[in-house]
C-alpha cells in the first residue's frame, strides 16, 4: 500500500511474482529459513517484516508499513522488537539488502558494495529478451539521470 500510495506499483503488482513469492515462503517457512514479523494497532497491521534466516544472519526481504500510520513510526517500532528478537536468538548480523534508503542510515547500517549476477540462457530468444531488457534498464537509468541534472526529479 505504501508504494502505491507513492505513486508505484509495489511488488505485489504482477501475478506471477506474488505466485513465486507464497510457493517459496511456504517452503522456506517450512524449513525455518523464513520470519515473518508485523505490528499491529487496534486489530489492525501496521508494519510488516518478511526475513530469510540462515547462518545466524537475518536478512530483510521485505517490509511494508501503513501509510496512515507514520505518525506513529509503526516501521522504527517493529524494528526495535526485531532487533531485540536478533539479539535473544543469537543472530550475529542483520542485513537490510541493496539500497541505500535513509531509514537504513539512521539505524547506523554499513553500506556494502553489490553486485549483480544475469544468468541468460544460451538459447537466441533467451539473449534476445536479455539484450531488450538491458537496454531498457540502460535507457531508464539515463533518463533519470538526465531528469537530476536537470532538476526535473
Amino acid at each position: 500500500r505504501r508504494w502505491r500510495s507513492l505513486g508505484h506499483p509495489g511488488c505485489f503488482h504482477d501475478s506471477r511474482f506474488e505466485r513465486f513469492l507464497r510457493k517459496t515462503s511456504e517452503r522456506m517457512y517450512d524449513s525455518g529459513q523464513l520470519q515473518i514479523f508485523w505490528l499491529s494497532q487496534n486489530e489492525k497491521v501496521v508494519a510488516v517484516h518478511y526475513h530469510v534466516v540462515g547462518d545466524r544472519i537475518a536478512y530483510l526481504y521485505q517490509s511494508g508499513i501503513d501509510p496512515d500510520e507514520l505518525a506513529t513510526s509503526p516501521g522504527r517500532l517493529l524494528f526495535a522488537h526485531v532487533l531485540t528478537h536478533g539479539v535473544n536468538n543469537d543472530w550475529s548480523a542483520y542485513d537490510f539488502l541493496r539500497g541505500d534508503e535513509s531509514y537504513k542510515a539512521w539505524w547506523r547500517a554499513e553500506p556494502r558494495v553489490s553486485i549483480q549476477v544475469h544468468a541468460v540462457a544460451a538459447k537466441r530468444s533467451a539473449q534476445l529478451r536479455y539484450g531488450m531488457w538491458s537496454a531498457g534498464e540502460t535507457l531508464k537509468d539515463w533518463m533519470k539521470s538526465g531528469m537530476e541534472m536537470t532538476g526535473l526529479r
